[in-house]
């Protein structure tokens, strides 16, 4: 009847991989011209907006997203409350410190002066000769003082200087007119000069008196410009020896005021540097009192910590697809040889365990039934048939089950047409779970009961990977839920559903039911 049970057969084993054929063929499809121009177009297109949702969430994250708060201000938030803790306790830690060490600090310092007396003394020494630095300033005199005022009258001309400047001011304004006295010389010189010769006051001689009286008009004036020319140089060489006095005076006073701002500065710089030799002193030898009293220096914890480098773990995260690595092809060639391994193992350990399973639900309902029902009307229970609302093939197209009847055309099991002889049609309990949905590669889908055969093989011995005729099952959903089911006896053991061959159960049923009358079962 169909009742025995057999043993799949072992799987063969995978085929081994050889890791350098798998990375060379990997790389040749991937160095595919079509593929690369496939993947960069298609880089092209997504890429930026994976970048765009990427970003979104970047700025959803640091900004927040309506009354939500974003990092930033979350940041800001913790940054301000920890500054604001950090400052309420610095504050407080340097008020207690300046108390202690106001209190403390100059019973400290005594104490360690007290504890070095001869160092307190060499201190006290040199606060005394640190406060007798003093340089007076290098002034003038009274020889200093009446030289440099006697420099500043020197400036202009003295008496004599002013007499011969007045003299030769005189003299440059001459005409060179002849004085009372020197025109009486002058007419008896000429006079007695032609009287000597016998001549007397002829037109001649009188020419001559006036020629004789202008000639010694211009060498009069000749020689009072010459007088006064040597008159105003010599008062111009006064002046200028005067002047250079009063300079050289004058520069000698500034260079010993400058003298004595560089002594000053210098006096200045010293007491400075002697102030400081001494802070460094005191420093040295009195304890710092904060480390005194405290037991550590002076210090202020530090203040709020910096922001948060969560920009560093947001861009860490992946941004759209990645470009490929020649060595994925052989690590997918082992993982592919790993998983076909693991598959096979679990398929036969599967078809095993169900096998087992088959054989032992198939005893057990079997015998049940014939020792508890005693009619073999009753081993309906056995096989529940086709559920109410599946199609089946017809030369006119599909058909609902439960819409035909004996005499109705229908696409046979080997695929020519058949006659529907019989129709059996039975009430179901929704409650069982028996029934098989196998979704297809093609896309149909056929359901029947876990005991209805399929191209001559029960429904409950397939699992997800077989093939029956030209298509492969890829998924197998069990469930309940059926009210009423049915069957065809027809002239070609069976029909179509889909295209797939489902045999007829009823002539299998009246067998099953035959044997246990006589006792077989």
């Amino acid at each position: 009847m169909g009742s025995k049970v057999t043993m799949p057969p072992a799987p063969p084993p995978p085929q081994p991989v050889d890791p350098g054929k798998a990375a060379l063929d990997y790389t040749r499809s991937m160095a595919d011209p079509g593929l690369q121009q496939l993947l960069l177009e298609s880089e092209q297109t997504y890429r930026p907006q994976y970048a765009a949702l990427n970003l979104a969430d970047y700025n959803t994250y640091l900004q927040g997203d309506g009354d939500q708060m974003g990092l930033l201000g979350l940041n800001e938030l913790a940054t301000r409350a920890q500054t604001q803790q950090n400052i309420e306790a610095t504050s407080a830690q340097r008020q207690a410190e300046i108390a202690d060490v106001s209190r403390l600090g100059p019973q400290a310092t005594d104490a360690f002066m007290q504890a070095n007396p001869a160092l307190a003394a060499a201190m006290a020494r040199a606060t005394e000769l640190g406060a007798s630095q003093n340089i007076e300033d290098i002034g003038r005199g009274e020889l200093g003082g009446q030289v440099y005022a006697d420099a500043q009258g020197s400036l202009g001309l003295g008496a004599t200087g002013t007499t011969l400047d007045q003299r030769a001011q005189e003299l440059a304004q001459s005409t060179g007119k002849l004085s009372a006295q020197e025109m009486r010389d002058l007419e008896q010189g000429v006079r007695s000069s032609y009287a000597s010769r016998g001549r007397e006051m002829d037109n001649s001689a009188i020419g001559a008196e006036s020629y004789q009286r202008l000639a010694n008009t211009r060498q009069r004036m000749m020689e009072d410009l010459s007088l006064a020319s040597a008159l105003n140089q010599g008062a111009q060489s006064e002046l200028s020896s005067n002047r250079g006095y009063a300079t050289g005076v004058q520069q000698n006073d500034l260079a010993r005021l400058l003298n004595n701002a560089q002594m000053r500065s210098g006096a200045l710089g010293q007491d400075r540097s002697y102030g400081l030799s001494l802070a460094g002193m005191n420093q040295n030898v009195a304890s710092d009192p904060f480390m005194a009293i405290l037991g550590r220096p002076s210090t202020a914890p530090g203040m709020a910590q910096g922001n948060t480098q969560f920009a560093s773990q947001l861009t860490g995260s992946q941004q759209g697809p990645q470009l490929f690595d020649p060595n994925a092809g052989i690590n997918l060639g082992l993982q592919n040889a790993s998983n076909q391994a693991n598959y096979q193992s679990s398929i036969y350990g599967a078809q095993a365990g169900f096998a087992g399973a088959q054989a032992q639900a198939k005893g057990s309902m079997i015998g049940g039934i014939a020792q508890g029902l005693g009619s073999a009307a009753k081993l309906k229970t056995v096989m529940l048939c086709i559920p109410e609302g599946e199609a089946i093939d017809t030369p006119s197209g599909r058909t609902k089950i439960e819409d035909l009847r004996a005499g109705d055309q229908v696409i046979g099991f080997n695929g020519g047409v058949g006659v529907v002889q019989h129709k059996h049609e039975y009430n179901e309990n929704p409650d069982a779970v028996r029934f098989y949905k196998f979704g297809f590669d093609n896309g149909a889908s056929i359901t029947v009961c876990d005991m209805h055969r399929i191209a001559n093989v029960r429904a409950m011995e397939y699992i997800i990977g077989d093939t029956i005729g030209d298509n492969t099952i890829l998924s197998i959903d069990i469930h309940g839920g059926v009210n009423r089911s049915y069957d065809l006896l027809t002239n070609d053991a069976g029909y179509r559903i889909n295209g797939i061959p489902v045999n007829s159960m009823i002539e299998e049923l009246a067998a099953l039911a035959n044997e246990i009358n006589q006792g077989v079962l």
